[in-house]
């Protein structure tokens, strides 16, 4: 058939090419009606590219043959991972990661060759992960930062104020503040220090992750609440109150252990329970 008679299966617009050398990025490929944006190979009987909107395309002359059994599976693959929600991603880390599924896609028109194109997916599949992972993470990161600085100002404010503040709301309340503060902040070390060990999927949206941010903080903020008035009722941690330092350093103390530990406050609370249930 020749170049510019009608695809026999379409009846559209598309056209059946017998030579993709000559088409350059830029072009508009026949047989696909698509630009060709970002080029990756290209042969007298095949030509693989990233359109106008980034997706991977392909297409081969009828003198090409048969593709590879084994590429349906990477075809698939190509297609999941195209699917893959990049809204976030920068413009440049898409480009690289299309690339290289685009790559995928020649090395089995190009070598015929499916095991290398599956290491290319393979790497594709790495490496945006590690990107997206990196987003959410951040996410993650800025609203724990951000309930934590203002914790912290608060803190400062109260402390700054100690004296009208005892006079009005008592020594406890100035305490617990405190205490609040330290476990907030014990929080936010203790995610940055664990964050590369967390497997994060920026998927559900950036508002998802700010308000696990925030909920993670408030939860290290009543968690070393609990703890220090624990600890000024004498239940846990005895051993702070006999190093004779001051009762609000201990406190704090306290209320950074509870941030950073996540199995402090519910051993705590399960001690306390077991007590009780033994007194009945």
């Amino acid at each position: 058939m020749e170049e510019g008679a009608p695809h026999p299966r379409r009846g559209g617009s598309g056209r059946v090419v017998t030579d993709y050398n000559s088409y350059t990025e830029g072009d508009e490929e026949p047989y696909l009606c698509k630009q060709i944006d970002t080029l990756i190979v290209k042969d007298t009987n095949y030509i693989v590219y990233l359109d106008q909107d980034g997706a991977v395309e392909w297409a081969c002359t009828p003198a090409y043959g048969n593709v590879d059994g084994g590429a349906a599976e990477v075809l698939n693959g190509v297609s999941a991972l195209e699917a893959v929600p990049l809204d976030e991603v920068p413009e440049s880390a898409k480009v690289a990661f299309r690339r290289m599924l685009g790559e995928a896609v020649a090395r089995v028109l190009a070598d015929r060759n499916a095991q290398s194109a599956k290491d290319a997916l393979e790497r594709a599949d790495r490496y945006i992960t590690a990107f997206r992972e990196s987003v959410a993470r951040t996410w993650n990161l800025e609203a724990t930062l951000a309930t934590c600085v203002v914790f912290l100002v608060g803190a400062i404010c109260v402390w700054w104020c100690r004296d009208a503040v005892r006079r009005t709301l008592g020594e406890s309340f100035l305490q617990v503040v405190l205490a609040s503060a330290a476990g907030v902040l014990g929080g936010f070390i203790s995610f940055a220090y664990r964050s590369r060990q967390v497997e994060l999927d920026p998927s559900g949206g950036r508002c998802r992750y700010y308000f696990n941010g925030v909920a993670r903080s408030f939860g290290a903020a009543f968690g070393a609440i609990f703890v220090a008035l624990a600890v000024k009722t004498k239940l846990v941690l005895g051993f702070l109150d006999e190093a004779r330092t001051s009762h609000i350093v201990v406190l704090l103390v306290a209320g950074m252990l509870a941030g950073v530990s996540e199995r402090l406050v519910p051993n705590l609370a399960g001690q306390i329970e077991a007590r009780q249930a033994g007194k009945k």
